[in-house]
């Protein structure tokens, strides 16, 4: 959830299942958790901050979503927003997700016998983005949504190497060093092993927006309101995990094929969503 001092001990970001926890790098400092939309975030300096992790493997189809903010929609060189290597005969080379430098579109960038770039139409801004990246090693598309423009873009090669060295967040790692480093600040990451459905992605785009669900709290019970305009209307792809803090322990859950008979528990209470 990218709530976690990046100075304290690794590793200092948490992952929500435990499994996939990133240690900070660089010259972070208590200072690089800052106040933002949701809580806190972590502001990484552009120079030589980032994350990583060198057990998570994220193989060769994979769905990364990530809110952040940004003090300039253009930069001088490309920012990594994620990055996962291979060694190969020409450095360290795999699949990264970018943000162009000058032109402030998204990019996915990969190597099959030469670079390969896959890149969206539509621009990143200042301030808050929240960017979707489903990339399909088939050759098929790579599926974007920025900041709730959803496209499939054409990618004409299949990748064909397995990722196999460390994750990284913020940074690019390359013939085993690091650069296109990112600033700004990152609000959450989300991270999946597979190709999620651009309704997925766009579900998680407005829910990361703050325009899904809503909560009306009365006197003994606690109704969450879906926006079905915003989901497909079989419901059958939704982000089911939502967090309401630490202590309530809300469980969220489709029980039905029924999209308005979902239960949840809080505390051993009864919350209905409709």
């Amino acid at each position: 959830h990218m709530s976690e001092d990046p100075s304290g001990t690794a590793p200092q970001v948490k992952d929500s299942k435990g499994s996939y926890n990133l240690t900070s790098n660089g010259t972070m400092t208590d200072t690089d958790l800052v106040d933002d939309d949701w809580n806190k975030g972590i502001a990484f300096d552009g120079d030589n901050d980032y994350l990583s992790n060198s057990s998570l493997q994220l193989g060769t189809n994979f769905t990364v979503i990530a809110k952040m903010n940004f003090s300039s929609a253009t930069h001088t060189s490309s920012r990594s927003i994620t990055h996962q290597g291979h060694f190969g005969t020409s450095g360290q080379q795999g699949v990264s997700i970018l943000i162009s430098g000058t032109s402030s579109f998204v990019r996915c960038t990969y190597l099959r016998s030469v670079w390969r770039n896959v890149d969206s139409t539509n621009l990143i801004s200042s301030g808050d983005n929240i960017i979707g990246v489903g990339f399909d090693s088939s050759g098929s598309n790579v599926h974007y949504n920025i900041n709730g423009n959803a496209e499939d873009v054409a990618q004409p090669y299949a990748y064909n190497q397995t990722p196999s060295q460390p994750f990284h967040v913020a940074a690019r790692n390359y013939t085993d060093s690091q650069d296109l480093f990112s600033d700004g600040t990152y609000d959450e990451l989300f991270i999946a092993t597979s190709v999620l459905s651009d309704d997925f992605i766009q579900a998680m785009y407005e829910n990361l927006n703050g325009s899904l669900i809503t909560h009306t709290p009365p006197d003994e019970k606690i109704y969450y309101t879906i926006d079905s305009s915003k989901v497909d209307s079989e419901l059958t792809d939704f982000p089911v995990g939502i967090e309401i803090n630490a202590e309530t322990g809300f469980v969220f859950g489709r029980s039905s094929t029924d999209w308005r008979n979902i239960k949840a528990t809080v505390e051993g209470e009864e919350c209905y969503v409709e």
